[in-house]
This record gives structure tokens, C-alpha cells and sequence, in this order.
């Protein structure tokens, strides 16, 4: 389902949430066929009224529906190809057609944005994000909307993941060192603009061809403001990737920079060796 049809049956669903039900069936049966069905689906999740919690459910429906093409544009941005997937969306490589420059589009996921507070967060920390200025961290041009998708616009890196450069039995002792003064400086940088990356693996690290480090994907940060914490997922909820999280992130305890030193540990040793730490 394109944004557009989405916002269509967002808006049939609003239209008719809290009209009585023989008010509701006519609206329906007047709506094209197709918004019905998915509209049927959504309301068959809790098989009892039509209320919004109902409506809560209807982004697993949402996710694996949403699809980006070749040559599909999203504001000034014309999509060229499928770069990445990942937890927090889809990347695609796209052309900025106002300033004829290749950038990374993330598609964000609606269940993150839709929530008012979540997506005020996300915005905060996009704002953080966009004010880094390191050689090894991946720019954030824009956050923006079209047609009810919301998006990331970062700077596009050629280049391989980490994940995907380590060999079964580890790179050269030289590339370890290498690679991992870059990867500390960089989050040196994060930590000290108050930023806690929280999910630092092979697959967040990307290498260009002359060796330079980028980090990419602090869309799970934390940023403490005002001598408080701030998340994007409520307390106690486990965000990362296992196999490279501290033991305090993995009880899903508040989490500083020591746990992105533990998961830099973690990322070394498996680029040494070849083989995950844990």
C-alpha cells in the first residue's frame, strides 16, 4: 500500500470510528473495495468495536505494505534503489533533485512516528544528531514528511559494512588499530554532545574504499536534556543488538557512554578475530 492509500484509509477509519453501526456500513460500502478490505483487516485484529485501541494494532499491516520503487519520488527526492533494511526502516539510495547531489533515504517506521511524543523525541534527536560535525559519523541533512511517509535524508557513503569486511579469521593487526581509532573518535564526539549511540555493531560501521570509518544509525540515541533521560522506547525495554550489548543495556537498565565502549570492545574483537565476542 502506497503513503497515499494509507493516509486514505486513515482518513475512512476516522471518518467513521464513532458513528453508529448502520451509519458505518453505509460509509463503507460506498468506500472502493480495496480500502474496505484492509479496512476490515484492521478492525478484525481485536474482533470486538470499532474504538481506537483497535486502531493501534494496524502498523503490522502498515509495514510490510509500504514499498519504495525505482524512480518513485518522495518531495524533491527521485528513489533509485533498495540500499539496507533494518530495524528502524528502510534505506534507499536516492537522487536530491534540487541540488543534484546522491543522499541515503531512511524510511521510518510508522509505528515510531505516528505516536505525538515518540515522533517529538525523534525529532529532538534528529536536531542532535544534524549538529555533529566528525569525519566518522554519517550527516543528517533533513527529517521530513510526503504523503504521510516519514523520512530521514542522510549523506550516502560508497562503501561496505564493517559486517561484511571481517573475514572468518579477522582483518590484519594494522586495520583493527586503524578502524578503531576512527570508530573512537567518533563516538567520542557523540558522548561528549551528551548522545549514547546504543546499538554500535559491524553492521552500523560503514567503510569506504579509502578506509574512512562512518557511523551511521543513532536513530535509537538517547540524549539526556536538563539533568534528565529521554528514550525513544519506554524503561525496562531492551533496545540493541545482543551479541554487542553491555550487561546493564541487556536488563534493559539506563544506559552512558561505558555501554558504547563495552559494544566498541565487543566490535574489535570480533574485527580481530574474526569470530563474535559473545
Amino acid at each position: 500500500m502506497t503513503p497515499e492509500r494509507w493516509q486514505q484509509l486513515e482518513e475512512l477509519y476516522d471518518a467513521v470510528w464513532n458513528l453508529p453501526a448502520d451509519e458505518r456500513d453505509e460509509v463503507l460500502e460506498r468506500a472502493d473495495p480495496e480500502l474496505r478490505t484492509s479496512f476490515n483487516a484492521i478492525l478484525a485484529q481485536d474482533g470486538t468495536a470499532l474504538d481506537h485501541p483497535a486502531w493501534v494494532g494496524r502498523f503490522d499491516l502498515a509495514a510490510t505494505e509500504t514499498v519504495l520503487v525505482s524512480g518513485s519520488q518522495l518531495g524533491p527526492y527521485k528513489i533509485e534503489e533498495v540500499i539496507g533494511t533494518g530495524g528502524m526502516g528502510e534505506v534507499y539510495r536516492a537522487l536530491d533533485t534540487r541540488l543534484g547531489r546522491t543522499v541515503a533515504i531512511k524510511l521510518l517506521p510508522r509505528e515510531l512516528t505516528a505516536n505525538p511524543a515518540n515522533k517529538h523525541r525523534l525529532l529532538q534527536e534528529a536536531r542532535a544528531v544534524s549538529a555533529l560535525n566528525h569525519p566518522n559519523i554519517v550527516v543528517l541533512y533533513d527529517i521530513s514528511r510526503h504523503d504521510g511517509a516519514d523520512f530521514l535524508v542522510m549523506e550516502y557513503v560508497a562503501g561496505r559494512s564493517l559486517k561484511d569486511l571481517i573475514p572468518p579469521g579477522g582483518l590484519a593487526f594494522e586495520q583493527v588499530i586503524g578502524l578503531g581509532a576512527q570508530l573512537a573518535s567518533a563516538l567520542g564526539a557523540a558522548h561528549a554532545a551528551g548522545m549514547v549511540h546504543r546499538d554500535v555493531k559491524p553492521a552500523n560501521i560503514l567503510v569506504t574504499n579509502q578506509n574512512q570509518v562512518k557511523v551511521l544509525d543513532f536513530g535509537i540515541a538517547k540524549l539526556p536534556r536538563d539533568g534528565t533521560t529521554s528514550h525513544l522506547t519506554d524503561h525496562g525495554q531492551v533496545i540493541g543488538t545482543v551479541a554487542y550489548m553491555s550487561p546493564e543495556q541487556t536488563r534493559g537498565e539506563d544506559v552512558d557512554a561505558r555501554s558504547d565502549i563495552f559494544s566498541l570492545g565487543c566490535v574489535l574483537y570480533q574485527a580481530a578475530t574474526g569470530q563474535p565476542a559473545i
